[in-house]
């Protein structure tokens, strides 16, 4: 959670990451295909992080302006 809350890009909110027995679950939505990425990779690079689970929905912009 720290390395997501030191960017200014991340749409995912506290209570959308798990982490258990080094194994990273996100839940939720992202706003775009490049965030989903790359907070793919800072998951990925985080010391002690074996695996990620990426259970996450793309956002309709439109639905969450709603």
């Amino acid at each position: 959670m720290s390395a997501l809350r030191s960017e200014a890009w991340p749409s995912i909110g506290e209570a959308d990451v798990m982490v258990t027995n080094g194994v990273v679950a996100l839940w939720g939505g992202y706003m775009s295909e490049q965030e989903r990425k790359a907070s793919l990779v800072l998951a990925e690079n985080t010391a002690g992080v074996r695996a990620v689970d990426d259970h996450r929905v793309p956002l309709d912009i439109a639905y969450a302006m709603v």
